[in-house]
């Protein structure tokens, strides 16, 4: 029983180690690429936009 679940156990403790390398970027805030345009209308605009 116990090496049935081993392989979950082990998937469930990765995901819950990994992290966000930077922080999170808002809507609102200048886009990190640089464009000086808001996040929500440069890289965070959808694909349809482009």
């Amino acid at each position: 029983m116990h090496a049935f679940w081993l392989p979950l156990r082990q998937a469930v403790a990765e995901r819950e180690r990994a992290r966000r390398l930077s922080p999170k970027v808002g809507r609102n805030e200048p886009c990190p690429c640089g464009s000086g345009k808001k996040f929500k209308k440069c890289c965070g605009a959808s694909s349809e936009r482009h």
